[in-house]
């Protein structure tokens, strides 16, 4: 399954069930905007990033299993420095402590980070200012998607749709046909009276197991 293979299909679903979810897809990225984007964060946008870009700006009112949008280009710019200079700002704090203020940040050793590692890259938002991120850090986190909250800092989840941004799409794609995803608990595809989705918990009784299966090739050509 490509990328833009995952995203047909959720079009497909939107387009069949929530109308104004899927006329709120924006378009894809300029070309422009692409090399703007590079040039700003100061380093390429990971393949599957850029991809999936190139089918859609942003997300507009589709939100993913629970309540992350995609951003646009200008935000995953703007949200990259943001992270970077608070980075910096900590570690200047850290830097300037003085042993008789307790209570101070303690000095990390080289080439580990206290907020924002500058491989990773923001991708999606919630409204609370958390996000999602694509590591690029050559370690086995390469590829993977981690969350990071606004005051607890980033984790990494083992749920296997956040293997990477292809298995995240897949994963949601599979959802709005099979009716539950399974991220922090079990949540269904909802239209509400507006035709934008929504995801809610899931009221199933018992417990359902819901199995990723692995990418899908390319049956497309």
């Amino acid at each position: 399954m490509t990328i833009s293979g995952a995203w047909e299909r959720i079009e497909t679903w939107l387009r069949n069930n929530a109308s104004a979810g899927h006329a709120s897809l924006p378009g894809p990225a300029p070309v422009a905007e692409l090399r703007m984007a590079h040039t700003q964060i100061g380093r390429p946008l990971p393949a599957e990033l850029a991809d999936s870009l190139r089918c859609h700006n942003g997300s507009g009112n589709f939100v993913l299993p629970v309540y992350h949008r995609f951003s646009d280009l200008h935000l995953i710019a703007r949200e990259y420095q943001s992270y970077r200079r608070a980075e910096e700002a900590m570690r200047r704090r850290a830097e300037e402590r003085h042993p008789s203020v307790p209570n101070q940040t303690a000095l990390l050793p080289r080439g580990e980070y206290y907020y924002w590692n500058p491989d990773w890259i923001p991708f999606a938002y919630d409204e609370s200012g958390n996000s999602l991120f694509i590591s690029q850090v050559d370690d086995d986190t390469f590829g993977r998607i981690g969350v990071h909250d606004k005051e607890d800092g980033p984790s990494f989840s083992e749920s296997p749709v956040f293997t990477s941004l292809p298995h995240l799409l897949d994963g949601v794609a599979q959802a709005l046909s099979d009716g539950v995803f399974e991220i922090w608990g079990e949540w269904e595809p909802v239209v509400d009276d507006d035709g934008l989705l929504e995801w809610q918990e899931s009221e199933l009784e018992g417990d359902v197991v819901w199995d990723l299966p692995p990418l899908r090739p390319d049956t497309q050509g």
